[in-house]
C-alpha cells in the first residue's frame, strides 16, 4: 500500500468587522426628538459610523436603534422605509418631514429676511 503524505491545512482566520458604536456609549450618535434641528448632524454622524465600520447591512434598521421608540415608529411610517436599496431616498424623505431640518439645509425665511435687511442698510 502506498504511503499517503499528510498535508497540513491552515485554519481559516476569522476577520472581525468593526462594529457600530455601542448605543450606550457616550459618543454614540443620538437622535433627539425634542431638537429636530439636530437631525442633519445626527445623520452625518451615522454616515461617518457607517463609513468607519464598512457597514453594508440595512442602514434603516440600524439607524432606528439610535432613536427613541416614538421616533422609530414615525420613521417606520415613511414611504421609503424598509427597502435597504433606498437609503438615500429615505434620508431625503426623513429630512423633508422635519421643517426645522429643512430650514437649516435651505435657510429659513427669517434668516433670509435678516440678510436682506442688512444689505438694504
Amino acid at each position: 500500500m502506498p504511503k499517503v503524505k499528510a498535508v497540513k491545512t491552515r485554519k481559516p482566520q476569522v476577520v472581525a468587522m468593526p462594529k457600530m458604536i455601542a448605543l450606550n456609549y457616550r459618543d454614540a450618535p443620538k437622535s433627539n426628538p425634542e431638537k429636530p434641528e439636530k437631525l442633519l448632524c445626527f445623520l452625518r454622524a451615522i454616515e461617518v459610523e457607517f463609513t468607519n465600520t464598512s457597514f453594508n447591512r440595512d442602514k434603516m434598521e440600524e439607524v432606528e436603534k439610535y432613536t427613541d421608540a416614538r421616533t422609530e415608529e414615525e420613521w417606520r411610517a415613511l414611504d421609503n422605509y424598509g427597502d435597504p436599496t433606498k437609503w438615500a431616498e429615505f434620508k431625503e424623505e426623513l429630512i423633508n418631514s422635519y421643517p426645522e431640518a429643512m430650514s437649516l439645509r435651505t435657510g429659513s425665511y427669517k434668516s433670509y429676511s435678516r440678510c436682506i435687511r442688512k444689505i438694504g442698510t
